[in-house]
């Protein structure tokens, strides 16, 4: 058995990859950002500009619909078709019975009180090592 990291060395050494600018999980995450981003605007937008006085959204998640809102289908349609490639290469991996196994989090959750700043932080890396999930489904 690989260790996590060996794993996901495994997953981005593809010259395809390489050549998509898509051979990072930092950018494989903006990948799915873009996507996820433009199906949540897509499904709640509308409700969310309606209700944008009285909707009481925690600083991050505002920040992101903020951000969700500004996602073209230009952006979207790009970002398709990365995950079209990434889809596909981690499927030649994989094989019809195979799967990856390893930690969805980089290390123990944050304490109580942590500055957002910090956060953030961690919510950019669990997202980077989540984003494998969701950019490898069929």
């Amino acid at each position: 058995a690989l260790g996590r990291d060996a794993v996901v060395m495994k997953i981005l050494d593809n010259p395809a990859l390489v050549a998509a600018g898509v051979n990072t999980l930092a950018a494989w995450a903006e990948v799915f950002r873009i996507r996820q981003g433009y199906e949540i605007w897509e499904a709640l937008g509308g409700w969310i500009s309606d209700n944008r006085a009285e909707a009481k959204f925690g600083p991050g998640i505002a920040d992101r619909f903020i951000l969700a809102e500004l996602i073209t289908a230009q952006q979207r349609d790009d970002a398709t078709a990365k995950w079209t490639l990434i889809r596909d290469h981690v499927a030649s991996i994989l094989g019809s019975d195979g799967c990856f196994v390893f930690p969805t989090v980089p290390g123990a959750a944050p304490l109580l009180g942590t500055p957002s700043t910090e956060l953030n932080d961690w919510r950019v890396r669990i997202f980077s090592g989540n984003a494998i999930a969701g950019l490898a489904r069929s």
